[in-house]
């Protein structure tokens, strides 16, 4: 858990970091350091861009929206819902 602060009330909370497994096996394991220099290359971050650019990546949405107490109503939503994972941010 990571402590953010509230910006309308100033005040602490605990929140999931995202893909906290991930970075668990990651940098927590013989396999997952040998993998770092690997990870942390800036293709790497561009690959997983695309993947975000997926129409099957839209399955994410659900699981952050519960994770991080997001209310989809408080927003405009298209009609037939985001396109991607990257169109939801």
């Amino acid at each position: 858990m990571t402590t953010v602060i509230d910006r309308a009330t100033g005040e602490p909370y605990d929140e999931p970091p995202y893909a906290a497994g991930a970075l668990r096996r990651l940098y927590g394991s013989r396999p997952g350091r040998l993998l770092l220099p690997a990870a942390t290359h800036p293709w790497a971050s561009e690959l997983a861009a695309l993947t975000r650019r997926t129409r099957w990546s839209r399955r994410a949405i659900d699981r952050i929206c519960e994770t991080y107490g997001v209310d989809l109503a408080d927003f405009d939503v298209p009609e037939d819902g985001f396109a991607s994972f990257a169109d939801f941010f």
